[in-house]
């Protein structure tokens, strides 16, 4: 039986009402479809201020960061692993740049029960299969580095493991997991941690979205 209480999880995260009519929707699938995904940037910079699709690309992988934290939550409390190609983002108001910027999220009812160590399916499951895969084909653009991206999810993973979950002593280990469980990548995925300071390493451009200049609190530019 599950232990997710659906009223607790809608509290923590920005899950899609049963009432709300969406105006956008993205699933994680699509983006690795070419075609879908230079739709999607193209969508970005008419809907949501997105300047460039380099731009587009960043905003997009803070999106992912997210999706990533609510499946992670899942798969702590309740042991149950949801397919990530299939969870999707929402826009639920039209014409409206900062709508963009909160989307809100589903994921399928349909999941496994696991038992695998968090950290191993976190490195394995979703990093090497699933993300470091996306952040190939979203680094791509110009304007945009991979560690930028990398940073834009490592930052929600470090949030709902510590934050939400009160779990440090996971989110360190997972620091200090072995690179190439991570998938073929030249850098650590999440070697942004430091102790001693909350500044970003790399800044994601939200303040060159159109119609915003205020730089994030945790912004290394300031």
């Amino acid at each position: 039986m599950s232990k997710v209480n659906e009223r607790d999880i809608r509290t923590t995260f920005r899950l899609m009402n049963p009432s709300d009519v969406s105006f956008y929707s993205l699933s994680v699938k699509d983006l690795f479809n070419p075609s879908h995904l230079h739709n999607h940037f193209v969508w970005m910079m008419e809907h949501c201020g997105s300047p460039t699709k380099g731009h587009a690309a960043s905003i997009t992988a803070k999106r992912i960061g997210y999706l990533v934290a609510i499946i992670i939550y899942l798969k702590h409390v309740d042991h149950r692993e949801v397919c990530f190609k299939n969870a999707t983002m929402h826009t639920i108001t039209p014409h409206n740049s900062s709508s963009g910027w909160l989307p809100v999220y589903s994921y399928p009812s349909e999941s496994i029960q696991s038992e695998k160590a968090m950290v191993d399916w976190i490195s394995n499951d979703l990093y090497a299969k699933e993300l470091v895969p996306l952040v190939s084909l979203l680094g791509k653009e110009k304007g945009i580095s991979k560690i930028t991206l990398f940073e834009n999810i490592y930052t929600y993973i470090k949030w709902v493991l510590v934050d939400v979950l009160n779990e440090e002593d996971i989110f360190v280990q997972l620091v200090s997991h072995r690179l190439t469980d991570f998938g073929a990548v030249t850098r650590h995925p999440l070697a942004f941690y430091e102790t001693e300071t909350l500044l970003r390493k790399t800044c994601c451009l939200s303040n060159l979205t159109i119609g915003q200049s205020k730089k994030c609190t945790t912004c290394p530019l300031k």
